[in-house]
């Protein structure tokens, strides 16, 4: 565990409502697959089925942003077997994935962190994070998140934010909550916490709960 320190550069354009979010480490190292959500603003586009793919023995993307109630299609484009499953308390589920057949779509009816895993490959690790219909964007490689907003929230001398990492905590359920000024055109804010650098496993006795 140390203390990472996060700086989060907001512009906010003169002739459109959006921000751009840019997330680093303490050495200036850019942070991609954090989640930055706006929980007072709703989203205004319609969810349609996401995909969470199996490539090159990992999930494709590492995190999936999705709305409360969304489909989630599960397609292997691998060669090879896969067996997902998730003990997280959002969505229990287990899928077992073939190179030559489809599976039925899951539906992740509550929101929250999904951590989910492989039975057949430990080092397949990704994240579904289920929202409760809230604003939402994802970092990209280059630790940066466009978010376009309301015109009847960029009024507003501040908006809450809630950062999730994977990283953030041994229980990957951790957000750091803030007040973030929009009514600047430009700044910069920096926020100190603790990062844990070691990605937790996922949690183990999966023929316990499952069978085989």
């Amino acid at each position: 565990m140390f203390i990472a320190f996060v700086a989060l550069i907001i512009s906010q354009s003169l002739f459109a409502k959006s921000l751009v979010v840019s997330i680093v480490d303490r050495n200036g190292t850019a942070v991609p697959n954090a989640v930055i959500s706006f929980p007072q603003i709703k989203a205004t586009t319609q969810a349609n089925m996401a995909i969470m793919d199996q490539v090159n023995k990992q999930f494709a993307p590492r995190v999936l942003i999705i709305q409360k109630n969304q489909m989630v299609d599960f397609p292997n484009s691998d060669d090879i077997r896969h067996h997902v499953y998730s003990f997280s308390r959002p969505k229990q589920f287990e899928i077992k994935l073939f190179s030559d057949s489809e599976a039925q779509p899951v539906a992740f009816e509550n929101p929250g962190i999904v951590a989910l895993g492989c039975n057949i490959h430990d080092n397949k690790i990704g994240y579904i994070y289920v929202n409760d219909g809230e604003l939402t964007a994802m970092t990209d490689n280059k630790g940066d998140a466009f978010v376009a907003l309301p015109k009847n929230a960029s009024t507003a001398d501040t908006v809450e934010i809630n950062i999730w990492h994977s990283q953030l905590s041994p229980l990957q359920t951790d957000r750091v909550i803030m007040q973030l000024p929009i009514n600047i055109e430009n700044q910069r804010i920096t926020l100190s916490f603790s990062l844990d650098i070691e990605t937790p496993e996922i949690e183990t006795g999966f023929r316990k709960k499952f069978g085989d």
